[in-house]
């Protein structure tokens, strides 16, 4: 890895909702050298909480190709 390194982050809905961490991640990978950047829209769900991608699985791939498509926009390796 080449210092600098662009990298998107995604926070898992349990943790920044849930646990309330959303800092410290982002923290952590900003002094381990890494450039990051969030992807738009990163409040969202990602569509495979827990049973939702199985039982709803028409949204759940709705929300996986909008959040794909977010965390390619931020142009990270």
């Amino acid at each position: 890895r080449q210092p600098g390194t662009i990298v998107a982050y995604h926070s898992a809905c349990s943790m920044q909702h849930g646990q309330k961490i959303t800092r410290q991640p982002k923290e952590l990978l900003a002094k381990a050298g890494f450039v990051v950047r969030e992807p738009r829209e990163g409040h969202l769900c990602c569509g495979s909480a827990g049973t939702y991608n199985i039982l709803q699985s028409e949204i759940s791939a709705q929300l996986r190709d909008r959040k794909v498509r977010n965390i390619e926009a931020t142009g990270a390796e």
